[in-house]
């Protein structure tokens, strides 16, 4: 009799139950909801100023289910960090579809097309960081689909094959929703054509000009494309709105430390129409004479040696790179003019040397120059400067006279000892202290030099006058 009462005790209970359950789970189905948003506002990248910020976007508020943890750039309206998707994540069932065309309604074909979670807008990389949800490539009638896209807050991203960016303004997606009424719309690109005027005397070998938005150094708006014998070139197409022209030096192709800067001139500045071709001719006063160098280390024509020019007398500062051939030359090769410095060395080996005076170019000339550099091997050996004692294992950095840049640097062994190959010339040692923290560059050398752990000397065709130091 008392089994029999508990097992009907127990039907009861569980029949309670279920009846629990079934009425939150209906009340949760009947819950409201917010509608999304109808129509899809979009922005046109022909002025770079209408792309929209990271302020300016508005989160959305989005239904929180027990399921929902999906992996988004971050969760949805909002910056947090990235969430790894579980096997109970929501099933990304949904789509984004549209259209893509260009301001006098023609479809425009073969747009790359991109999801992007809206959040990315709050990252100052959203234009070149690698965040799509998914994408596409846009067909012959403009028509674009982004399939398996899970719930929450994005924008439409695409990019014509000028480099011209557009995006939406953020959307949400909601669980079991697809969109197919995104309305992308693109300015059609612009053209430039013409020559770069050669003054008598000059040549175009190793020049090329380009074509960019003046306000975005990133632009994906850009062309590029080297100057014809007789100076002509045609770039496009590009985006429209206020372009600068430049004419840019040959690619670097040495590695020497020194003073970072740009290898182009502003030729023009211009305002491009959409679909516009711009054929013109373009005077330049400071078009490129021409540096020659050769090179002899120890008497001998030295192959491999980087170099490095610089000149500070412009608004910003210019460099150019390269390296000596076989024969020991360098060049001709083109330099805008001014008073250009001169650094040469073999950074495996670790010396330099700094020509002692500016090379002057001028357009349309040639410049030559030779250099004679004389370099020796020598050891010294390190000693602390108030106990006595070698400094066994210790980083040693050698430092020009003037300023705080680093030439080479060497361990000591277990004796204190070290060598080096450098030109003649006057130099620090400078010693890593233990405990201390060095900022370093990009190259791993300090950017900060304490005068306190510095000793002067020099370095003769034999090495060093010096056979120990104390720092």
């Amino acid at each position: 009799m008392k089994h029999r009462l508990r097992v009907e005790l127990s039907l009861l209970l569980a029949v309670a139950v279920i009846v629990v359950v079934s009425l939150v789970l209906s009340e949760r189905r009947g819950a409201p909801r917010d509608e999304p948003p109808s129509a899809i506002s979009t922005v046109t990248a022909g002025d770079p100023e209408l792309l929209p910020v990271a302020t300016a976007v508005a989160p959305i508020e989005l239904p929180h289910e027990p399921r929902s943890e999906i992996e988004l750039g971050s969760a949805p309206g909002s910056a947090a960090p990235r969430r790894k998707q579980t096997k109970r994540a929501a099933v990304a069932t949904g789509w984004v579809s549209g259209h893509v065309r260009y301001l006098d309604g023609s479809p425009a074909r073969d747009v790359d097309v991109a999801l992007v979670p809206a959040s990315m807008l709050h990252d100052p990389r959203w234009r070149t960081l690698k965040s799509e949800i998914g994408q596409c490539r846009s067909d012959a009638q403009g028509e674009f689909r982004v399939e398996c896209v899970a719930p929450g807050e994005y924008f439409v991203r695409a990019t014509g094959s000028y480099g011209l960016l557009c995006v939406t303004e953020p959307f949400a997606l909601w669980p079991e929703e697809s969109r197919h009424d995104v309305d992308v719309v693109l300015a059609r690109g612009s053209f430039v054509g013409g020559r770069i005027v050669v003054p008598p005397g000059g040549s175009c070998v190793g020049l090329s000009v380009s074509l960019a938005h003046d306000r975005f150094v990133w632009a994906p708006s850009f062309a590029r494309q080297e100057l014809g014998p007789d100076g002509r070139f045609d770039l496009g197409p590009v985006s429209p709105g206020s372009c600068e022209l430049r004419l840019h030096l040959p690619p670097s192709t040495g590695n020497i430390p020194m003073p970072s800067g740009v290898s182009s001139v502003v030729v023009a500045t211009l305002q491009l129409a959409q679909g516009e071709k711009l054929e013109r001719d373009f005077e330049f006063p400071d078009f490129p004479g021409t540096i020659a160098i050769d090179v002899f280390v120890n008497g001998r024509p030295a192959s491999n040696v980087a170099m490095g020019f610089w000149v500070e007398d412009r608004e910003r500062r210019l460099v150019l790179h390269g390296a000596s051939d076989a024969n020991g030359q360098f060049g001709p090769s083109p330099a805008f003019p001014g008073a250009w410095r001169l650094k040469v060395g073999n950074v495996r080996a670790g010396w330099t040397y700094a020509y002692p005076e500016p090379l002057l170019v001028a357009t349309a000339s040639v410049t030559r120059a030779r250099i004679d550099v004389t370099i020796a091997e020598g050891e010294v050996s390190f000693f602390d400067v108030e106990s006595g004692a070698a400094l066994a294992q210790r980083t040693i950095y050698v430092l020009a006279t003037e300023g705080d840049g680093p030439i080479s640097r060497r361990k000591t062994d277990a004796q204190g000892r070290a060598r080096w190959t450098l030109a003649t010339g006057d130099y620090r040692f400078r010693l890593e202290p233990f405990g201390v923290e060095i900022k370093t560059n990009y190259r791993g050398v300090p950017t900060s030099i304490d005068p306190a752990h510095t000793v002067p000397f020099r370095w003769t065709n034999k090495g060093p006058e010096l056979s120990e130091a104390r720092l």
